[in-house]
């Protein structure tokens, strides 16, 4: 055998092994879309899978695992909401409807080697979104592909954007090893003589870690440490500054620390995302200008905010193109931004 067929062999092989790797484990069981809304459904088998209410020390209080779920247009496969016992998500398959998994305001989560694909927004889609959590988040392992932000619908309408994963004033977080591809804004709808300018193409965004809280802080008492959350730290901050005064501060010892809210992102794998394309604008009547061009929607691997993430694979990332203004002097549209980090 000829050396570049030995070659091609082992590449093709090693690629079969990636694929197979990527999904669920074992035969997945068919489920309709998934809401838990309190700690009580974290513990309910009915309505949750046979694997929720699990009393075991050490254990998660529910576990969703192994199960096919195909959500109708605009749902969203796994929605997880006001808790604080432990949870697992892993090894499900999640295809079509507007979102994949997620956790607003739902702490002590493992969300692992779930495969999420084919989404179409409403207008947004999102693979896997975590909000308003500040409590331990673990996002490892998944395979989300086939993202779409909708396009635009009526005249002048901007398309929806599409986000692989979007954290949103939560932590810690760790965004770890996931797998994303083909995340796409939809494009921006025509301009007309009525509503004359075109509308604006939607963002693509393979991981998109927005508004993060602001910094914890320890408050150290003698031999006491007081751990402050987020919310707390921000009320008392203004007293702690005080606190934190040379008379004063040598009574306490060590008064305060200030620790940052982690948010790990690294090891992932981002590729072709891709900005929505800007609609043309609408012609003018009676002597009028045309209207302007939509811009085109931003391709981005990593939009990071206040973060610095690790060492991530990113790849094949596309800007939107602006479009022409109406006749006549409609001004063009700006293309949208192609960035691996922002």
């Amino acid at each position: 055998m000829k050396r570049w067929m030995v070659i091609a062999t082992v590449l093709a092989t090693m690629s079969g092994i990636g694929v197979l790797g990527s999904g669920p484990a074992g035969a997945a069981t068919p489920h309709p879309p998934i809401n838990i809304m309190s700690n009580m459904d974290l513990t309910t088998t009915a309505t949750n899978g046979p694997n929720c209410g699990n009393t075991m020390m050490m254990q998660p209080a529910c576990s969703i695992d192994n199960f096919q779920i195909t959500p109708s247009a605009g749902q969203t496969c796994i929605r997880i909401a006001g808790t604080t016992l432990s949870y697992a998500v892993h090894d499900n398959s999640c295809t079509g409807g507007a979102n994949g998994i997620v956790l607003t305001n739902a702490p002590n989560g493992t969300v692992n080697k779930n495969t999420i694909s084919g989404l179409n927004g409403t207008p947004d889609a999102t693979g896997i979104l975590v909000k308003a959590t500040h409590g331990n988040i673990t996002v490892t392992n998944n395979q989300l592909s086939k993202i779409k932000g909708n396009p635009g619908t009526s005249t002048s309408q901007q398309g929806g954007s599409a986000f692989g994963i979007h954290v949103d004033d939560s932590a810690p977080v760790d965004i770890v090893s996931n797998g994303i591809s083909q995340v796409s804004g939809g494009y921006g709808f025509l301009g007309t003589t009525a509503s004359k300018n075109g509308g604006n193409g939607g963002n693509g965004t393979g991981i998109l870690a927005d508004n993060a809280p602001t910094s914890a802080m320890s408050l150290k008492l003698g031999p006491v440490t007081v751990q402050l959350g987020p919310t707390l730290s921000d009320m008392l901050r203004p007293v702690v500054d005080r606190l934190q005064l040379p008379m004063v501060s040598p009574l306490l010892g060590q008064a305060v620390t200030t620790t940052p809210p982690t948010l790990t992102v690294k090891t992932n794998t981002i590729s072709q995302v891709s900005g929505g394309v800007g609609a043309i604008g609408g012609t003018g009547t009676f002597g009028g200008h045309g209207g302007n061009g939509g811009n085109g929607g931003d391709a981005v691997g990593i939009r990071k905010g206040n973060i610095t993430p690790g060492l991530n694979s990113i790849s094949f990332f596309f800007a939107g193109l602006g479009a022409i203004g109406g006749f006549p002097g409609g001004t063009s549209g700006g293309n949208g931004i192609a960035a691996a980090v922002l």
